[in-house]
């Protein structure tokens, strides 16, 4: 009896486990007929957009521009609009204020869940552009792509779909430059206010204004990329190599106060030739968020890196406490939770979620961690 009590014991710790273990699943849906799965996002409140693609060989995709599909579904799965994308068109993502952002042919339509166009506008410039929203889903930014500096920074007033305000293009210093300086530019969406970062230095500005509300001198080294965490951090990461002649580099990543202009945390990894610590490389790709209990989270492929909040403040985090997990993609038991090959692994969205298309049959799940140590 006592045999038999044990044997259901570690059956059921297994299953506890191995249960423990799966990826929850949040959607599952066919592929329509005639499509294959391209990309989807998933807004704040729950919003699920999906994206398909004619169901070609990807050669003859890339050919010519064909007829896309998109399908918006509600927090709780319900189909809400369903749209045949003219040709060329694409699907961008959700903004913070679940609208949703589509491309076609230079022109930009912003759509409610249910299909509705609240504005649309035009970019007068062709080139690489990286799409910004603000804070408080008023304004948006068409910004130079990463290392572009012949375009400005447009600003489009959402209310009117008009052009509000443009910055630069940027005057790069006269020497030549070892690597181009990174710069971003970020719209707050109210009080005419935006942030602006280039070569080492980050300042908070108002539209048509020269004086600056904040400025940071040098935030460490040559700016590589900004972003807004949440309504009130700013997140930077920067860089600092030697000459040519050593091989020691760093990376660094700060959060500041974007109303203020206070650092609150500042972290930097380190490489020696071809040695490299975690932080360098974790910096280097910049996929940083704040989880939902607050802790600064720091993205890289299957591994994330944890820095805990510090009890009792409500920006604070213990660098000296860092932990470290691995991301289960797979529905099985932790063992066997690497993809098969990692040029399959899977994108994360809202640093939450990931999908998996097998058999015309698409699922989306919320990542899973284990900790590695």
């Amino acid at each position: 009896m006592k045999k038999y009590l044990f044997t259901l014991l570690l059956l059921h710790t297994f299953l506890i486990s191995f249960l423990s273990a799966q990826p929850e699943l949040v959607f599952e849906q066919k592929v329509p007929s005639g499509w294959k799965f391209r990309k989807f996002d998933i807004s704040r409140s729950g919003h699920i957009a999906i994206y398909y693609l004619p169901d070609l060989p990807t050669e003859v995709l890339l050919k010519e521009n064909h007829k896309s599909y998109l399908q918006i579904f509600g927090p709780e799965k319900n189909l809400l609009h369903e749209r045949l994308l003219d040709s060329g068109s694409w699907f961008y993502k959700f903004s913070p204020g679940d609208l949703i952002l589509i491309e076609s042919g230079g022109e930009y339509h912003l759509l409610t869940s249910e299909g509705k166009e609240i504005t649309k506008f035009q970019d007068r410039y062709y080139g690489d552009r990286e799409i910004v929203f603000d804070l408080h889903n008023r304004e948006i930014a068409l910004s130079p792509g990463t290392g572009i500096t012949s375009l400005p920074a447009t600003v489009i007033d959402l209310s009117t779909g008009k052009e509000k305000f443009q910055f630069g293009p940027l005057k790069l210093p006269e020497k030549k430059l070892r690597l181009l300086p990174g710069s971003f530019f970020l719209p707050v969406g109210k009080d005419d206010m935006y942030i602006f970062g280039f070569g080492n230095t980050v300042h908070l500005s108002c539209y048509n204004s020269e004086k600056n509300i904040w400025k940071i001198d040098n935030v460490g080294g040559n700016i590589e990329k900004g972003e807004f965490l949440n309504e009130d951090i700013l997140a930077v990461s920067y860089f600092d190599l030697k000459d040519k002649h050593d091989q020691t580099s760093k990376r660094g990543f700060i959060l500041v106060d974007w109303k203020t202009g206070k650092i609150l945390f500042r972290k930097e990894g380190f490489s020696q030739g071809k040695q490299a610590d975690d932080w360098y490389g974790f910096f280097a790709l910049f996929r940083a968020y704040l989880s939902d209990e607050g802790d600064l989270c720091f993205l890289k492929g299957e591994r994330i890196i944890r820095i805990p909040k510090v009890t009792g403040k409500k920006y604070s985090w213990d660098a000296n406490r860092p932990k470290k997990y691995q991301i289960i993609f797979e529905s099985q038991a932790p063992e066997a939770y690497r993809t098969k090959e990692k040029r399959d692994r899977p994108e994360i969205i809202r640093n939450k979620y990931w999908a998996v298309c097998e058999d015309n049959l698409l699922r989306i799940y919320k990542i899973k961690l284990i900790e590695t140590d």
